[in-house]
């Protein structure tokens, strides 16, 4: 799990944001929530663009707090999905696969995000 995390770079943030990191907190934890359903959503359709566009803010997020493994598995759906997009061959088991590691990660993220939150008080 520490891995899963770059502190150095939440710590920063956390410094950064002072009384406003746990609103930012809240804000990832929201919006990360509502795109990977959209992006469950998409799989289950079919819909590469859609899940391209949904997990393209996600990995974004995910890297600005340090959030190594949630970052690393939507680059690896976006990369799919933007291949997809394009012309490129049929993923969408790899992209399923992905998608549940992401969950996963997101658990995981959540549980640090809200001790964080916790203790920043």
């Amino acid at each position: 799990m520490q891995d899963d995390i770059d502190f150095e770079i939440m710590d920063n943030i956390k410094n950064m944001m002072s009384a406003k990191f746990n609103d930012l907190i809240e804000k990832y934890l929201k919006n990360s929530t509502d795109y990977i359903k959209r992006a469950d959503q998409a799989v289950i359709e079919r819909d590469a663009e859609t899940v391209l566009s949904v997990v393209h803010p996600l990995k974004s997020a995910s890297a600005s707090l340090g959030l190594v493994r949630m970052e690393a598995i939507a680059k690896s759906i976006e990369a799919v999905s933007d291949t997809m997009v394009n012309g490129g061959a049929d993923k969408w088991l790899e992209i399923e696969k992905d998608m549940a590691a992401l969950q996963e990660a997101y658990v995981s993220a959540e549980e640090i995000l809200i001790t964080k939150m916790e203790k920043a008080g």
